[in-house]
């Protein structure tokens, strides 16, 4: 196996997560607060008045984290495309077929692993993930927060169930084509 078949294998994942992220994280029922957050949160409003300064500060953080998520989308994007067509013209398309297969397999080993974690220790996830994410201490806010309110740690859950099962369906959906297109490959 090259390089690159083993390269499109491991970005499959990412790009399959990063997909499920990009199509899912706005697409909620919330309240009218919430969705003036989120409006805040995709560059369509600026006022936030209903919200304190800090956190105002922790929106902005999180506005700059939905954007770099998003610029490693594209980034990610180009370079599944890239290695498929090196894949296909250095290789065959037997072999991108099957790395494809492989990559759709993994992705759905991946996403069982992140769910079972979310699962048992969501709210242990939550805190790392704040902690490796946010350079400041703009997150902790206090229990009486409106943020809070608005979008408490069982709204953070069900996002990233759905973001994982609609990541699921896809990888699902890549494993039987792939295999059909593989299977069709083959010399008869």
């Amino acid at each position: 196996m090259r390089k690159s078949e083993l390269l499109l294998i491991l970005i499959i994942p990412c790009l399959i997560l990063l997909t499920s992220f990009y199509f899912n994280v706005f697409n909620f029922e919330v309240s009218y607060g919430a969705q003036e957050v989120l409006s805040y949160l995709k560059g369509d409003k600026t006022d936030l008045g209903f919200l304190t300064e800090r956190e105002l500060l922790h929106l902005k953080d999180v506005k700059n984290l939905l954007d770099f998520i998003f610029y490693l989308f594209y980034i990610f994007i180009f370079v599944f495309i890239f290695l498929s067509l090196y894949v296909y013209k250095k290789c065959s398309r037997e072999k991108l077929f099957k790395s494809l297969l492989a990559g759709g397999v993994f992705s759905i080993v991946f996403l069982i692993f992140l769910a079972s974690g979310a699962f048992f220790v969501f709210d242990w996830i939550f805190l790392r993930f704040h902690l490796f994410a946010f350079s400041n201490d703009f997150w902790i806010l206090p229990m009486d927060s409106v943020l809070i309110d608005l979008f408490p740690e069982e709204f953070f859950y069900d996002m990233f169930m759905k973001i994982l099962v609609w990541a699921f369906g896809v990888s699902f959906g890549l494993v039987v084509i792939a295999w059909a297109l593989e299977k069709n490959t083959k010399p008869k």
